[in-house]
């Protein structure tokens, strides 16, 4: 807390002086200074703006609903495990979308997300996933593009996306035999060979 005792203007030099005797001058560079650094200020802060609603504007939205559900992974990095609460926000740009649950086949898409645009991506495996049967005689190892699946007898059938796959079929002591199967949703496709005989 303090007072101004005294307290005087001197109108031709722009002074103001105090009881202590010290004097403060207001040039016309003093006033020119501080109204330069204010206009500056107030630019800065509106290109600042600016600048943040330019990049909230660009960015784009991603929808993504899985039935039963899934692990969403985003150029192989986790994001979030459906169903989700809002839309995933991403810059302009291409990405790769995987999606993992562990009783399916892993779902992979290559998406396109634009300025402003919602992208969706609506996966319900129970009617996408079409499923192979192996009845081999006497029995054999299952590979599905060369990768390993399981062993006849089957418990169950081996869950697939549509599409072409090249099955193999190995069995230690009579070799192994190769074919092109179609895998088609919903549907079932039987594969029997008998290795005694070389019959389908």
């Amino acid at each position: 807390f303090f007072m101004l005792s005294q307290f005087s203007y001197h109108p031709e030099s722009q002074k103001y002086s105090f009881g202590n005797n010290e004097i403060m001058q207001l040039t016309d560079d003093t006033n020119m200074k501080i109204a330069d650094e204010k206009t500056e200020q107030k630019q800065d802060s509106s290109v600042t703006l600016l600048a943040g609603k330019t990049a909230a504007k660009q960015m784009g939205r991603l929808l993504v609903e899985v039935i039963p559900w899934a692990d969403v992974y985003i150029n192989d990095k986790k994001i979030n495990t459906t169903p989700l609460s809002d839309y995933i926000k991403l810059a302009p740009g291409r990405y790769n979308i995987k999606l993992i649950h562990p009783d399916y086949p892993v779902y992979t898409k290559r998406i396109f997300v634009g300025n402003e645009n919602i992208e969706n991506v609506i996966v319900n495996f129970k009617e996408l996933t079409g499923y192979l049967n192996c009845n081999i005689y006497p029995w054999g190892e299952i590979y599905i593009n060369d990768e390993y699946k399981s062993q006849t007898p089957l418990r169950e059938p081996i869950k697939l996306l549509p599409g072409s796959y090249k099955l193999t079929i190995k069995n230690p002591q009579h070799g192994s035999i190769t074919e092109t199967i179609a895998i088609k949703s919903k549907n079932i496709f039987e594969f029997k060979y008998n290795f005694e005989n070389k019959n389908f």
